[in-house]
């Protein structure tokens, strides 16, 4: 599990603009919403942090849950937003 304030990854994209949502998102995928960008955030850095290996891909497929790919495997995870 990670959270991330929606604000703090808004400015980070503010700041470094389509470098930073390159890192975060898939390629041609950059029209999401901040709270999207940010969940994605926060998922990156839980794996990371389970894993140790940095992730290739997140896969988000109509009504299925995400997919992040991992060297030779996937884990299926869940992303939460909080408003505040």
């Amino acid at each position: 599990i990670d959270i991330v304030k929606v604000e703090r990854i808004a400015r980070l994209v503010q700041k470094y603009g389509d470098k930073f949502t390159a890192k975060v998102l898939n390629s041609g995928n950059h029209t999401m919403s901040m709270e999207s960008i940010a969940g994605r955030w926060a998922l990156r850095e839980a794996v990371f942090k389970a894993t140790r290996v940095p992730m290739s891909e997140i896969i988000v497929s109509g009504d299925s849950p995400p997919k992040v790919l991992v060297e030779d495997f996937s884990i299926i995870t869940s992303i939460s937003h909080d408003t505040d």
